[in-house]
């Protein structure tokens, strides 16, 4: 391996972990506001009547939206980097045996792919979860055009094997998916789907939109 891929290998680490900060980051300030006594992330500040709300801090929410909204965009340039980061590091890299130039695992084995050799071109790379066996838990059964869901990438009938902390196999998928659309409101969320055959890594952000639920799909739990 050569020394610059290494350098390269080594500054995309440091900025995965600066973005996983971040993330701690937003999740923290988001549970402030939407937690007890919080003004939530964007709900009115004022009453009925168009005076300021007396149930809540309005100096201290709007202080807290402020800092979600710069952690948000520092966050997506952030994510950006590390893209482009990727992708010159990716074409550095010849494929070898059991790595393919697609970006694409064989669904059955997540750890096909070594970060030593190679790196999976998609947003979020699926080298941070190197040696994990996920299994299918839901399939995607219903999309609304226009969709959180289908805006963010996921198409009907893709089937995920990871959901934000919630993997296949680790029992009770579904109530846990569930909970965390409720605590990871406008923050983004990594899923992983097996779509034709070939596994995905994609970033969801749950939001309200004109239509149901803060995604827009049906997720139906996979057989046993």
């Amino acid at each position: 391996m050569s020394d610059d891929m290494s350098a390269d290998r080594s500054q995309l680490k440091q900025l995965m972990q600066k973005r996983d900060a971040l993330e701690q980051e937003i999740s923290v300030v988001a549970g402030r506001l939407t937690g007890p006594g919080g003004g939530g992330i964007s709900e009115p500040l004022v009453d009925s009547e168009g005076f300021p709300r007396t149930d809540i801090d309005v100096m201290s929410t709007r202080r807290d939206r402020s800092t979600l909204a710069m952690l948000h965009s520092d966050h997506k340039e952030l994510t950006k980097e590390i893209e482009q980061g990727m992708l010159a590091l990716h074409a550095k890299v010849k494929p070898t045996a059991g790595c393919k130039d697609t970006g694409d695992v064989p669904p059955g084995n997540l750890s096909a792919r070594q970060p030593s050799q190679c790196l999976d071109d998609s947003p979020t790379h699926l080298a941070e979860d190197e040696g994990s066996q996920y299994q299918v838990f839901a399939e995607i059964d219903e999309l609304a055009e226009g969709s959180p869901a289908a805006v963010d990438g996921i198409q009907l009938g893709d089937k995920f094997v990871k959901f934000g902390d919630v993997q296949g196999g680790s029992g009770g998928e579904m109530q846990r998916v569930a909970q965390v659309l409720q605590r990871n409101e406008n923050l983004d969320v990594k899923v992983v789907v097996i779509r034709a055959g070939k596994t995905k890594a994609l970033t969801v952000r749950p939001r309200r939109w004109n239509g149901r639920g803060l995604l827009g799909c049906h997720l139906k739990a996979a057989a046993a």
